[in-house]
């Protein structure tokens, strides 16, 4: 069998995302005692925030924190949970909060290298690979002069259906404002519910300054 060992350089999301992997396998993740006897599902909230109710008894579940809260099951929070969705009209506050920030803006092209070392046989063999990154800072190293325009968008569900009974998701087309279909989409995601549109790169036209001479 192959180790594939990933070389400290990866992007740091990346290691984020193993740790928190590790973290997760390791049995970190406590479950607590509860004496209520009725079904329940307790309040979730995350660090935004954002809240929402599950049928847990565990610390955290997808990056949410329990809460002492609770409410009795129902068809919805059943349906919420199956699909992993919280409800928009519970979060209007918090999701005005995340998305206050979420202006125009332009990002920069920049290339970074990043290596990936596989033990065969005993013997490490590292290759290395290019890749691209964006950014904010137009001065960050290794920029390769593609500038990109950048604006946000928003996604939300409903829950349709079938005909034998079954329920499914359906997704909203992306809008401008997240509020403006909670009527008709009523439910969303943590982990999508934002999309970052990417223009078509350009190049920056350089200008030049005209040189005023001055005669004394």
């Amino acid at each position: 069998m192959k180790k594939i060992k990933i070389n400290k350089k990866m992007i740091g999301i990346l290691s984020g995302t193993f740790i928190l992997s590790s973290i997760s396998l390791n049995g970190c993740n406590k479950k607590i005692d509860c004496d209520i006897e009725i079904e329940h599902a307790h309040k979730y909230i995350s660090t935004e925030g954002f809240s929402t109710y599950k049928i847990s008894e565990y610390e955290t579940q997808d990056k949410l924190f329990r809460q002492n809260e609770y409410l009795k099951i129902t068809s919805e929070i059943e349906l919420m949970n199956q699909f992993n969705l919280l409800k928009i009209e519970d979060n209007i506050d918090s999701i005005i909060e995340d998305t206050s920030n979420d202006l125009p803006h332009i990002e920069y092209e920049y290339q970074y290298r990043y290596s990936i070392t596989q033990i065969i046989s005993g013997i490490p063999i590292t290759s290395w690979y290019n890749a691209n990154g964006f950014t904010t800072d137009s001065h960050h190293a290794n920029l390769t002069g593609n500038i990109y325009d950048i604006d946000y968008q928003y996604k939300a569900y409903k829950i349709i259906t079938d005909e034998e009974g079954n329920p499914h998701l359906q997704e909203s087309e992306p809008v401008d404002d997240l509020l403006s279909i909670k009527n008709n989409y009523p439910y969303f995601k943590l982990d999508d519910y934002k999309i970052k549109i990417y223009s078509d790169k350009y190049k920056l036209k350089k200008t030049k300054e005209k040189i005023k001479t001055i005669i004394r």
